[in-house]
């Protein structure tokens, strides 16, 4: 077995001496001339060798009755070489100053095999990303393997343009168990098989040089190169793709119920408004908080929430520390706060602090974003009742900034839209507006100045000896807020806040007593 292993290392070092010999040769600039007319083979392979200086090697028996026309005018000696067996069944090898001749028995170079693997590739393994060190000793037989040519079948049996069967197995790396669903193909041409449950598969492909793709579900993708004489087997090993997932972090707020004594607060960022159910795209905080416990929205149409059990009027709203009195537009159905230009909100709904006054069901405090202090923006939106336009930026970059946010109904444009019933004669409109200038003093004292103003106006149809019946109301509100940091572990803060509501009742004419 040794001596046979030893043999067939040696044949292929020769091969490879003799290859590159010819290809050095190959790149000489003597040229082919001559004109033959039903010469004999025999005769013409003289006269090249005279000419070139070169060994034709070949059995005499071979070429004793083949008779050459052919005419070469400074051809090459690969040029000449394949004209002159254009119409016969011999093949050749340049070696050196040497030329071998085979009949019938085509010669593959092995030469030119890795040529077309390394120029021409097919398929290109993805990256694998993080490489365990238990995988390092796979990762290298498996390059080895993928580098390496693998001959299917016999030489003897080679036939250009023939379509023969390689089959085997697909099997693991690890445990040698069958990986089952493989996909077996090649690209060009394409074609493709699966392995069954014990790992095997047939494919038929054309005789020649190829490409052989496998891949599987849970297995690193690999590809052998293979040379098909005739049928033959061919077993393949995938190694387990282990999948490096990126860091995942869990993050708790079970720190701050230990540094802080609050209980019964539940805090709410505006993003997590954005998972509920909107009504005509308007998105509203204080509903948000019906998914927490204990909260339970007053019905549609209706304003405010019931905490625990209490009344919606025993509830209070802030945004930024001043006080909302209504906080409803449009009979309930929308939120006067204005989800563009907010941070979130902390609900109270126990142990609220003395600073709020002690209300009796539960505390909402909004407060609103910071504006950008280093870039502008302009955001925009439309609805099919309202429409809203929100700017932040610098006024003094990294020091000074302001934010404008406000929105607006066109209702009554749409009411009046509706003809030949009652609701064309009615009238609801509303719009709000938030200001807010935040100032960088230095690094421990920050100044924020804030103003909220809202209008809300109805005029709608009485059941009552009234025929129409007129109401509006405002809020309005304003907020300034200095913060000093004293040092790492204390700060102040000193808050001024003024609000004021306003609201109007009118009545229409009377129906006539007739």
């Amino acid at each position: 077995m040794f001596e046979e292993k030893l043999g067939i290392v040696s044949g292929r070092l020769l091969t490879w001496i003799m290859l590159i010999s010819s290809y050095c040769f190959a790149q000489t600039s003597e040229v082919v001339n001559g004109s033959y007319n039903g010469t004999p083979l025999n005769e013409v392979l003289v006269e090249i060798e005279h000419e070139l200086d070169i060994k034709f090697r070949f059995d005499q028996n071979w070429i004793d009755t083949v008779l050459i026309t052919v005419e070469f005018k400074e051809l090459s000696l690969e040029s000449a070489l394949d004209l002159l067996f254009l119409n016969h069944d011999f093949s050749y090898l340049i070696n050196s100053n040497e030329i071998i001749l085979s009949y019938k028995k085509p010669i593959l170079s092995t030469f030119a095999i890795s040529g077309f693997f390394n120029d021409k590739i097919v398929y290109d393994p993805v990256d694998k990303g993080l490489i365990f060190e238990k995988e390092i000793g796979n990762e290298i037989n498996q390059v080895n393997k993928e580098s390496e040519i693998f001959e299917i079948g016999s030489r003897n049996k080679y036939e250009t343009s023939k379509t023969v069967t390689i089959a085997g197995y697909i099997i693991r790396s690890d445990n040698k168990n069958p990986v089952e669903g493989a996909f077996v193909y090649l690209q060009e041409p394409f074609t493709g098989t699966t392995t069954d449950s014990s790992g095997f598969y047939a494919l038929n492909v054309p005789s020649g040089e190829h490409v052989l793709l496998i891949q599987s579900i849970e297995m690193k993708n690999t590809y052998r190169n293979i040379v098909a004489f005739s049928e033959g087997t061919m077993n393949i090993e995938m190694d387990v793709d282990i999948i490096a997932l990126n860091e995942v972090m869990v993050m708790s707020d079970r720190d701050n119920n230990i540094q802080q004594t609050q209980m019964g607060v539940t805090r709410l960022g505006i993003e997590e408004t954005k998972n509920l159910p909107t009504l005509l795209g308007e998105r509203d905080i204080v509903k948000s908080a019906i998914t927490t416990s204990g909260v339970q929205a007053v019905g549609e149409g209706a304003a405010g929430v019931n905490i625990r059990g209490g009344k919606a009027d025993q509830n209070l709203f802030t945004i930024d520390g001043a006080t909302v009195y209504n906080t409803s537009h449009f009979f309930g159905f929308f939120s006067i706060f204005n989800s563009e230009v907010l941070e979130g909100m902390e609900l109270f709904k126990g142990g609220i602090p003395a600073k709020y006054g002690g209300r009796l069901s539960s505390v909402f405090d909004i407060t609103t974003k910071e504006p950008n202090k280093e870039k502008y923006s302009v955001k925009a939106g439309l609805g099919p009742i309202t429409s809203s336009l929100l700017f932040e930026g610098p006024i003094i970059k990294d020091k000074t900034s302001l934010m404008l946010g406000g929105r607006a109904t066109y209702s009554d444009f749409v009411l009046k839209q509706i003809r030949n019933s009652p609701l064309g004669n009615q009238n609801a409109v509303f719009h709000d507006l938030m200001i807010k200038l935040d100032h960088k003093i230095d690094e421990k004292n920050t100044l924020s100045a804030s103003s909220y103003y809202s209008f809300d106006s109805f005029q709608l149809s009485s059941d009552s000896l009234l025929g129409y019946s007129d109401f509006s109301y405002t809020n309005s509100n304003f907020s300034v807020n200095w913060m000093r940091k004293f040092n790492d572990d204390f700060d102040g803060s000193l808050r001024l806040t003024g609000s004021q509501y306003r609201y109007d009742i009118g009545f229409g004419k009377l129906f006539s007593s007739n």
